[in-house]
Order: structure tokens, then C-alpha cells, then sequence
């Protein structure tokens, strides 16, 4: 059986927790403020939950942060961040799966140069794949399946010279799908 209810808040007591998983429970309500008093805490998970409210400024000192909507602005700010959601540099790893987005893939997370893994499987996402998909030169790993992806596979896709695996299964996409084949 999975946990289910507010996180509480007593959790800020446990001052030398320096990972808190809450992945795949039943958690609702809030990210507790009390997790600020944390100073040992460098990594905090928290998807597949009922989380409702935008994530805390206090996050923006966490080393990785997994959890799918309202990053603060101050996460720009943190040079250690490598695994994520948005729009920073450094990204080496999005999970985003099994949640409830929606809507087109951002562009710009596509573009993201030190991007390994892309992990969107499992939403609500739709509209076409973003030609920006060939542009990330380190992406070995690209999962995008069980959504409502529409269109033309992009061919940019077979620029993905490192990409080890792919899935765009259960998906609206048509057409012909062309890779470059061969060994390097």
C-alpha cells in the first residue's frame, strides 16, 4: 500500500537526511517549507504523487530535484543542478514520465547540448516532434512513448548519432521512419 496525505511537516526535524525519495506514493497537499532546515539535503524526488502547489525557492540549493511542474526562477541559479526540468545548460537528465502534462514538447528542451536522457513517456503530450530534436548531440536515451504525438517522425531524428534507445510507440506518428545505419 502506498503512503498517502499531506508530507509532514515534521520531516524538517530529521536534520541529517540528505536524500528524501517520495517517488510513486500517494502524497498530496504542499512541499513542506520545514524541508528548508535540511542542510544536509542534496536530493529530493518526489513524482508520480498529487502534489499541488508551486515548488519552493529552497530547492534551488538541491543538487537534483525531480518533480514536473513550477520551477522557481532561482534554480537558474545553481550550477550543481543536473537533473531537472526547464530550461538550464547543464541538464544531463529529464524524467518526466508518468505524470499528467500536456501539451507540445518545448522546443528548448530539445536544444539542451549535455542532455543524456529525455524521458516524457507516458503524458498527455501532443502536437508534433520539434525538428530540435536532432540538435542533441549526447542523447542516448529518448522516451516519448504512450502520449499523443502526431505527425511525421522528424528525420532529425537520425542525427542522434549516440541515441541507444528510442521509443515513439503508442503515439499518433505516420510516415516513414529513416535512420542512419552503420557503425562508427
Amino acid at each position: 500500500k502506498s503512503i498517502d496525505g499531506p508530507i509532514p511537516s515534521t520531516i524538517g526535524n530529521c536534520k541529517n537526511l540528505s536524500l528524501i525519495d517520495l517517488d510513486r506514493s500517494q502524497f498530496s497537499g504542499h512541499i513542506p517549507t520545514s524541508i528548508a532546515n535540511l542542510s544536509e539535503l542534496s536530493i529530493l524526488h518526489s513524482n508520480e504523487n498529487y502534489l499541488s502547489s508551486p515548488i519552493p525557492s529552497f530547492v534551488g540549493r538541491l543538487n537534483k530535484f525531480t518533480r514536473p511542474s513550477g520551477m522557481p526562477i532561482s534554480l537558474q541559479n545553481c550550477p550543481n543542478l543536473f537533473r531537472a526540468f526547464g530550461v538550464y545548460p547543464n541538464l544531463s537528465y529529464i524524467d518526466l514520465s508518468y505524470n499528467q502534462l500536456g501539451g507540445e514538447i518545448p522546443s528548448s528542451i530539445l536544444k539542451l547540448q549535455n542532455l543524456v536522457v529525455l524521458d516524457l513517456s507516458s503524458n498527455r503530450l501532443h502536437g508534433k516532434i520539434a525538428l530540435e530534436v536532432g540538435q542533441g548531440s549526447k542523447l542516448l536515451v529518448l522516451y516519448m512513448q504512450n502520449n499523443m504525438l502526431s505527425g511525421q517522425i522528424p528525420v532529425q531524428v537520425g542525427n542522434l548519432d549516440r541515441l541507444q534507445y528510442l521509443d515513439l510507440s503508442k503515439n499518433n506518428l505516420r510516415g516513414s521512419f529513416h535512420l542512419k545505419l552503420g557503425c562508427s
